[in-house]
């Protein structure tokens, strides 16, 4: 398979596994957005939580999709009543920056705070979706190249 084409078939999949997981999120009342920059080879989940009409918060999870190993975890199908999937970092190495902004009347405030990094992202996800986002997910990750270098 050429390197064109198989980076077309993990957009493709990419924005299968987008479109599942923030769609899956809404049904469960929350806003989140999933962005894959090709040429830096990170995925970043950013995830909103409205506190009130004026302030929101963002939290930013960013990891090296090279860092991340293929398997997909289900955490919490059996205990919980919204599961989450986990992608974890090989090696429990923390390569998942963590970073969260206060956005009050539509302006970033200067509380940006940086959390100690972690080996995993997390992504919330209706259970209904869970095994079509952990499929399309490890698809996407052996597509973009992870558990490489």
């Amino acid at each position: 398979m050429g390197v064109g084409l198989r980076a077309d078939e993990a957009d493709l999949v990419f924005s299968k596994w987008k479109e599942i997981l923030e769609s899956s999120a809404k049904r469960l009342g929350e806003t989140q957005v999933l962005k894959w920059d090709k040429e830096k080879g990170l995925l970043t989940l950013g995830q909103e939580l409205q506190l009130n009409e004026m302030r929101k918060n963002t939290l930013l999870q960013i990891v090296p999709v090279s860092a991340l190993v293929v398997e997909i975890q289900l955490e919490g199908v059996s205990t919980i009543q919204e599961p989450w999937i986990k992608l974890r970092c090989r090696n429990n190495q923390k390569k998942v920056k963590i970073q969260r902004r206060v956005i009050i009347e539509g302006v970033e405030v200067e509380e940006v705070s940086k959390d100690d990094d972690r080996a995993f992202l997390v992504i919330t996800c209706h259970r209904s979706d869970l095994k079509k986002a952990k499929e399309l997910g490890e698809q996407f990750l052996v597509l973009a190249g992870a558990g490489k270098n």
